[in-house]
């Protein structure tokens, strides 16, 4: 590698590895502020407030930036688990969780942060199949609470990219990181978000 190349690598190294641990401390302190972005609220038709829906929950964040995370520490197929996301909370948008109602579709969603984290942070290992199929299994779940605030084409489209652009972040930050104590870190505090999240819901 040149020498330039070489720096500006060991300097995106430095940027990611900090934020993968403000990332983590983001997700344990903002969590009594901002945990749910769903149910109460009236329908959305906009692109953007498609593409902002993911940004405006925790709940919803940490879990795509959690799944980007998981996905750039395999070895192979790293664009998997971003695409069973993405198409199974398009799938679930469609199908929207009025059904469910807003305390279960919370219970759940809080549930599958703990899930992502321990999973980012080994603590819970799983083969890539089942893995891969939590995953669809999460996205159709988020898909399902924003389809409850969003509809028509183009707020779904703007979900479809808002989420991915939150999956991409995650992916980014794992891959310039390179440090397996960051993945855990942040999967660590993700854990304890949901847990906390699963807590106010129990108050």
């Amino acid at each position: 590698m040149s020498q330039p190349l070489h720096t500006t690598h060991t300097r995106l190294q430095s940027i990611a590895t900090p934020l993968a641990h403000k990332l983590a401390l983001a997700a344990a302190l903002l969590t009594p502020c901002v945990a749910f972005a769903h149910g109460g609220h009236d329908l959305a038709h906009t692109f953007s407030a498609g593409f902002s829906h993911p940004w405006t929950g925790l709940d919803h964040w940490l879990v795509l930036v959690g799944v980007g995370m998981w996905a750039a520490t395999r070895a192979t197929q790293q664009w998997l688990a971003p695409l069973a996301m993405l198409l199974s909370a398009l799938l679930g948008a469609a199908l929207n969780s009025t059904w469910l109602g807003v305390a279960v579709t919370e219970l759940l969603i809080a549930t599958s942060v703990v899930a992502v984290g321990l999973t980012l942070a080994n603590m819970w290992t799983l083969p890539n199949a089942t893995a891969l199929g939590l995953v669809s299994l999460i996205g159709l779940l988020h898909g399902a609470a924003h389809g409850a605030v969003l509809t028509g084409a183009p707020a779904l489209g703007g979900l479809t990219l808002g989420s991915a652009a939150a999956i991409a972040l995650g992916w980014l930050v794992a891959r310039r990181s390179r440090q397996q104590r960051g993945h855990m870190w942040a999967g660590s505090a993700m854990a304890l978000a949901g847990l906390t999240m699963l807590t106010q819901l129990s108050l």
